[in-house]
């Protein structure tokens, strides 16, 4: 979001935590510099936005991860992305790193790994993550983006970990991590506010 200028979740302080980066382009011309961007966007869309500083680095990332036996993405994989793995990372990467000027429809569309909530709700097909996983090699899907009230949680027996515990302050939930060590069964650690 931050890459493609879109800062809606982003506080006012946040804002301006990339002041001391210089705006890449000079005023006028589209991007950071451009007049079109109001003057408190300006150093973070210089930092962030696709094909700058920080989103290079960023660029290097990967949108689906597969890791021992689990696939991590933001939402989750399902569907016909399974086969497009390398085809998401691949574009994913161009354009954070600048060198494609569309959004890729792997950052864009609601059914993708970085929008869909399919997994993220009390009703989860379980038969549709069961063929994602399978197409995947993979056991497990480890995912965020939908906030679970509870804390962490899991869906069709262990097949899906949801993990996005709602930490900010608007939100207030839990401290939690989940851990998955090789040989053993996925742990949920707790936190304590200090």
């Amino acid at each position: 979001m931050n890459a493609a200028g879109d800062f809606r979740y982003v506080t006012p302080a946040g804002l301006h935590a990339f002041d001391d980066v210089a705006a890449a382009e000079p005023p006028g011309e589209a991007g950071a510099g451009s007049p079109d961007v109001p003057a408190a966007m300006r150093s973070r869309l210089a930092a962030l936005g696709a094909g700058h500083r920080y989103a290079h680095r960023l660029a290097g990332r990967a949108v689906i991860a597969i890791v021992g036996d689990a696939v991590f993405s933001h939402a989750g994989v399902l569907g016909g992305w399974v086969r497009r793995v390398d085809e998401v990372n691949r574009a994913a990467r161009c354009w954070m790193d600048g060198q494609a000027s569309e959004r890729p429809a792997a950052l864009t569309s609601s059914d993708s790994p970085v929008w869909t909530r399919a997994v993220g709700g009390p009703a989860v097909d379980c038969a549709q993550v069961s063929e994602a996983l399978a197409g995947l090699g993979v056991a497990r899907m480890v995912v965020g983006h939908t906030v679970q009230a509870g804390g962490i949680s899991s869906a069709c027996d262990g097949a899906v970990w949801r993990i996005d515990v709602g930490l900010a302050k608007h939100y207030g939930g839990p401290i939690e991590v989940l851990e998955l060590t090789p040989g053993a069964p996925p742990r949920v650690l707790h936190g304590v506010r200090g």
